[in-house]
């Protein structure tokens, strides 16, 4: 970076720094003065809060098993015939929606390719799966793995 660039940048950062100290002491001194209050509140909402919680863990139990014997139901049949999306009652609703791509199997598109046609363009159709590849050949990927940089300006106060 040339020097009044860079000088450009330090100054911002200036800016920058000092902004974050001011909106850093607003929030402080915010918080100290509600603090009180949200003692006093805490203290009087609590049995309120324990009061409901005891109720809502069982019904939130039985919410999320008849979500999920909804959901298994649902899937079966779509499943089974494909034809299921949409099912409700006179109060609930429950649809399917189903979220396509297309795909090509690897080894099918490189059968499918004649051997001539192999060039840049038919192997800039490649991306390997790093996880994948590291699990079926072990730390010999490293030999044939290359690193692609994606930068990302981070910006904090100095301590």
């Amino acid at each position: 970076m040339n020097r009044t660039k860079q000088k450009e940048v330090e100054q911002l950062l200036a800016e920058w720094s000092e902004r974050q100290a001011a909106y850093k002491r607003v929030t402080a001194k915010r918080d100290r003065m509600l603090q009180p209050l949200r003692e006093v509140f805490d203290a009087s909402a609590n049995p309120i809060n324990e009061h409901a919680a005891a109720k809502l863990r069982p019904l939130e139990e039985e919410i999320n098993a008849l979500e999920k014997q909804i959901k298994s139901a649902m899937l079966a049949e779509a499943e089974a015939n494909g034809s299921v999306s949409r099912i409700s009652s006179s109060t609930a609703v429950a649809e399917i929606s189903t979220t396509s791509r297309r795909e090509i199997n690897p080894q099918t598109f490189f059968n499918n390719i004649p051997v001539d046609e192999h060039g840049h363009a038919f192997w800039s159709c490649f991306s390997v799966l790093i996880g994948r590849a590291e699990k079926f050949l072990g730390s010999g990927i490293d030999r044939i793995a290359s690193l692609k940089h994606t930068h990302n300006v981070s910006i904090r106060a100095k301590e």
